[in-house]
């Protein structure tokens, strides 16, 4: 499958791992979420610069699933703060060939 989101500034936030009250994961240990701002191709052929969360397991991104976060956790808290983080940070870019920066 080919790539068709292209990330500029993304950020990394753990997940929460391990057993919840009713004793069933909640994500396998070496979860994360990658946060980022990057352009995705559309059906047109267009570029569109868009807000992205992605869910890793060990480190790669897992396609086309979604990232989801127990109810029971503070992910998607944290998840909120990168992403107003990460787009801060855009913002204050000057430099507008800056691709896959990791902050």
């Amino acid at each position: 499958m080919a790539n068709t989101f292209f990330p500029v500034v993304s950020t990394i936030v753990e997940a929460s791992t391990g057993y919840n009250q009713l004793g069933k994961d909640y994500h396998p240990q070496n979860t994360d979420y990658k946060i980022s701002i990057g352009y995705e191709i559309t059906d047109g052929d267009d570029n569109c610069l868009v807000q992205k969360v992605q869910i890793r397991y060990d480190g790669k991104i897992v396609g086309r699933r979604s990232a989801s976060f127990p109810i029971k956790s503070n992910d998607w808290e944290n998840v909120k703060v990168a992403m107003d983080r990460v787009e801060a940070f855009y913002i204050q870019q000057t430099n507008k060939s800056l691709r896959n920066c990791i902050i």
